[in-house]
């Protein structure tokens, strides 16, 4: 039998918040800060993403049925427009798409925001929009790899955020160090292995680049 590999496939999808499926977007402001900060005329985008994440067992080159299925969302609230390259980034890694995949997927991200902010009228100082990305993770057993959080088993997990399903245990803080709020389920998890909600962390991050806590400095 002819030996073959198989890529690990991301999909993504951008919509506007009043164009996107009813079932995607029509909660995006309950109990969320929609209004941007007072202090200045920049423009704004508030961002809901999406990840769904089906990982495969490959072994011997034959397909199994899907080991593990993650779903999360993540919303981001009042991301400068001048800093949303920077904070792309971040998002983009809280979803941990690997450094190959992030690269496309920022540039028409960024291009779509382009698009968004020069089509709209500056009095709109708020733009929102959802992120939708659907990802296919083949792995094999001596990959030693944990399939849940597709670190791609090369370390890369250990130098960047980590957005990951929060199990509390009974010892530990439950509450966001940033915000002074509880944690729900999906959280990020700093290099240094801090927890904080994910929009608490990059609003931080855009403007101090450390954790928190440690002062752990991420590099960029």
């Amino acid at each position: 039998m002819e030996a073959y590999s198989l890529q690990d496939l991301y999909e993504w999808a951008i919509h506007p918040w009043g164009e996107a499926p009813y079932y995607l977007g029509f909660d995006f402001l309950d109990g969320n800060p929609t209004i941007p900060p007072p202090d200045s005329d920049d423009r704004y985008f508030n961002i809901r993403t999406f990840l769904n994440e089906r990982t495969i067992l490959n072994e011997d080159y034959r397909l199994c049925s899907p080991a593990y299925t993650h779903s999360a969302r993540y919303d981001f609230f009042n991301l400068p427009y001048k800093s949303i390259k920077q904070a792309i980034n971040y998002i983009l890694s809280i979803l941990n798409v690997p450094e190959s995949i992030q690269k496309p997927m920022a540039t028409q991200i960024l291009t779509f925001a382009d698009n968004m902010a020069n089509n709209t009228h500056r009095s709109f100082r708020t733009m929102f929009m959802i992120v939708m990305v659907d990802a296919t993770i083949f792995y094999r057993h001596n990959d030693n790899c944990d399939g849940a959080s597709n670190d791609n088993c090369d370390g890369a997990s250990t130098k960047k955020l980590k957005g990951l399903k929060f199990q509390q245990k009974e010892e530990e803080e439950s509450d966001c160090i940033i915000c002074c709020q509880n944690f729900k389920d999906d959280v990020v998890q700093m290099p240094c292995s801090h927890f904080f909600h994910g929009n608490c962390l990059v609003g931080w991050l855009l403007k101090k680049n450390n954790c928190p806590l440690c002062r752990f400095e991420l590099k960029t």
